[in-house]
């Protein structure tokens, strides 16, 4: 059976490990964060998100966590509508949220947290990867799921240039009940002309 080495334990890393887990192939999960510094926003999960969550984890638990959307509405800066749209299946759910969900289904001896991770090369079709700077430990495969500043897949790729996403969304939600309620469980964007 592969060993299988996951760096970082947010969404993907996560997800990752859910999977290995429900499937019987060993794994071990390696954080740099503590287990409660869970920052972050939020994820929109459309109909097909939620059917890939609902094989890896009890679909229930995310229900309890967040909500659907029922409408779209796109604003310019002057507060002016540009677009809307329904919404059919699109859940909203904080990224601590899922994160806890998905935490949930790791068995706590196969996640290692403050635990620093690089990866030092290939030998003999294993790679070999560094804990701590003190310890060396050797895996068939590495999923890189470090975030979107990857010191492992910049260390894969060395002559690759990684080119960042030119549009960046910020999407929070609203956890007091009598602002939530105000907007009725819709998706509110703003638009500015300039900067996006």
């Amino acid at each position: 059976m592969s060993k299988v080495a996951i760096i970082g334990a947010g969404v993907s890393g996560l997800s990752m490990a859910n999977y290995l887990e429900k499937n019987n192939i060993d794994y071990h999960l390696y954080e740099r964060r503590t287990p409660n510094d869970l920052k972050g926003h939020g994820f929109i999960l459309p109909k097909e998100g939620i059917e890939h969550l609902s094989s890896i984890i009890d679909i229930n638990d995310l229900y309890a966590k967040g909500s659907f959307l029922k409408k779209y509405y796109h604003y310019n800066q002057a507060g002016e509508i540009i677009s809307e749209k329904d919404l059919d299946n699109v859940f909203v759910v904080s990224r601590s949220a899922l994160i806890e969900i998905l935490a949930k289904g790791v068995p706590a001896d196969k996640i290692s947290y403050n635990s620093t991770v690089a990866l030092n090369g290939f030998s003999n079709g294993k790679a070999e990867i560094s804990l701590d700077e003190t310890k060396t430990l050797e895996a068939d495969i590495v999923v890189a799921s470090d975030g979107s500043r990857s010191r492992i897949r910049r260390t894969i790729f060395q002559g690759e240039t990684m080119k960042a996403v030119l549009e960046n969304e910020v999407v929070n939600i609203i956890e007091n009940e009598e602002l939530a309620g105000k907007i009725e469980s819709n998706f509110l964007k703003f638009h500015h002309e300039t900067v996006g």
